[in-house]
């Protein structure tokens, strides 16, 4: 299946990084001003170990660049697995994409147990729908004060978390006071119209073409 394909393209990840606008890793974490809070660059965090997470982060950058609002995208280089919400928690980031399932297992391991569990018996019968809401409104009622998303993506990812099944929707999550209503509002159009098929194809394009931001571009052009 092409899912699986995004695993292994996840190792071309690091090569493909220079193509797209990165920030290296600094030891130095940046501060909030809650006065510059809706003008300052926003920063995306992504994984370098990961291609569909730059593909991601590439998305919303351009999504904001094209607001007028200045973003750029800082790698995570560490090999060590990490709650990714802790990058917005410490201030290493205002903004980080994720997958519901895999999110809701850092913040409330018991409900996504819950949820996989039921997931499990009958991931293939209606209320399949029902269990992907039910893990977004429970991740919603996870996240630490300050933190929002929009409604999540039909489009699944995340292949590469070891996890039990759950839905694992697409979905970017972000400090609630860092966007403007229009900036908001691209944001959530964005993350609407993004399925599945586009994931795949953007991370293959990405792949082929040797440019995250190129294939991002051509897609986004679309809408």
């Amino acid at each position: 299946m092409h899912r699986r394909r995004i695993t292994r393209l996840s190792t071309a990840a690091v090569a493909l990084a220079g193509t797209a606008t990165l920030v290296a890793c600094s030891n130095a974490e940046p501060t909030r001003d809650p006065v510059n809070t809706l003008t300052k660059p926003v920063t995306i965090s992504v994984s370098a170990n990961s291609l569909e997470e730059i593909v991601l982060g590439e998305i919303y950058q351009q999504v904001l660049q094209g607001q007028g609002r200045n973003a750029n995208i800082h790698m995570d280089t560490r090999q060590i697995k990490r709650d990714p919400i802790e990058r917005l928690r410490s201030g290493a980031a205002d903004m980080i994409i994720g997958c519901t399932g895999a999110l809701l297992y850092t913040q409330n391991t018991d409900e996504a147990e819950a949820i996989s569990e039921e997931y499990a018996q009958g991931a293939a019968s209606p209320n399949a729908g029902d269990l992907s809401d039910r893990t977004y409104t429970e991740l919603i009622g996870s996240l630490p004060g300050g933190l929002g998303a929009p409604n999540p993506s039909s489009a699944v990812g995340c292949e590469q978390h070891d996890l039990p099944p759950i839905p694992q929707n697409i979905v970017p999550i972000y400090h609630r006071d860092l966007l403007v209503r229009e900036e908001e509002q691209r944001i959530n159009e964005v993350t609407r119209l993004l399925t599945t098929g586009d994931l795949e194809s953007l991370t293959e394009e990405a792949h082929e073409e040797e440019s995250v931001s190129t294939a991002v571009a051509e897609w986004l052009a679309k809408y």
